[in-house]
């Protein structure tokens, strides 16, 4: 690793500059993480990536960063987020499992879910005083395409929230994005879907400062706008970080602009605000 990045000017230009401000950096990483070992471990991806390792400095470093102050690990097993390189820039992109990840960590939430419906299933919502929401899939029987998707968010004090979404509904919001027409729109609809939904019902839920950082990185990336690392975390004011730059054309791992969408919009919702 040392090598390469001697050889390569922009992997050097980001190694030092992750190394010159470790403690600085420290500061923002969430206290359950061991903050040194996260930097080693997202500066190693971007070594073992000949992809990533031809990206700009100022990219490679703004994605770094942000995973840093999310606290996720990046192009692991557990699929929480990615590094991806799309021509010379390098963006973060953050999964619905990421997202799941993080909104846990609130100490709030017990569990967290999204399953899409079918067809031949068995579900009814109940909204109004005592909102419900019944799934039984169909078992032993081809399920056909999914009619909708749901996401169930449970509490420490046993209360629930969901989110539903019909197909269509998502379709649209496919319409909108950047990326709809290639990357994971196509190729892992139902992970996109899945996690579409979850971003709505996490509107709703208390998230800590990483998740809430998470989410509003997420949501200027599918808007294609730029991420003010400063205002996403002030408490890197005084570190003094490139501008990031906005490829031209879409990410193709660029997440559902769901954003764009009215807030009330086509959306069947349950349990208290």
């Amino acid at each position: 690793m040392a090598d390469l990045i001697q050889k390569t000017p922009q992997l050097r230009s980001v190694s030092d500059f992750m190394k010159a401000n470790e403690a600085k950096l420290a500061r923002m990483i969430p206290q359950h993480i061991d903050g040194k070992r996260l930097i080693t471990a997202a500066l190693s991806v971007v070594m073992g990536d000949q992809r990533l390792a031809r990206c700009d400095a100022s990219s490679l470093l703004n994605s770094l960063l942000q995973a840093v102050a999310c606290g996720v690990e990046i192009n692991t097993p557990l699929q929480h987020a990615y590094l991806v390189a799309y021509g010379q820039s390098c963006q973060l992109q953050i999964g619905y499992r990421g997202l799941i990840h993080l909104a846990r960590q609130s100490g709030e939430v017990t569990a967290i879910y999204a399953h899409p419906v079918c067809e031949p299933d068995v579900f009814k919502l109940t909204l109004g005083s005592e909102p419900s929401l019944v799934h039984e899939p169909a078992i032993g029987s081809d399920r056909g395409d999914p009619t909708g998707y749901y996401a169930v968010i449970q509490y420490l004090n046993g209360t629930k929230d969901f989110e539903y979404m019909t197909t269509a509904e998502v379709q649209s919001i496919r319409k909108r994005s950047k990326a709809g027409s290639n990357g994971p729109w196509v190729t892992d609809f139902d992970e996109m879907a899945r996690k579409t939904v979850i971003r709505r019902l996490l509107k709703r839920a208390p998230l800590t400062t990483a998740a809430a950082r998470a989410t509003q990185i997420d949501n200027l990336r599918a808007m294609g706008e730029r991420v003010d690392f400063g205002k996403i975390v002030p408490e890197a004011s005084d570190i003094e970080v490139p501008a990031d730059d906005i490829p031209d054309g879409p990410s193709p791992m660029a997440p559902p602009a769901d954003d764009d969408v009215p807030a009330d919009a086509g959306r069947v919702r349950g349990g208290a605000e």
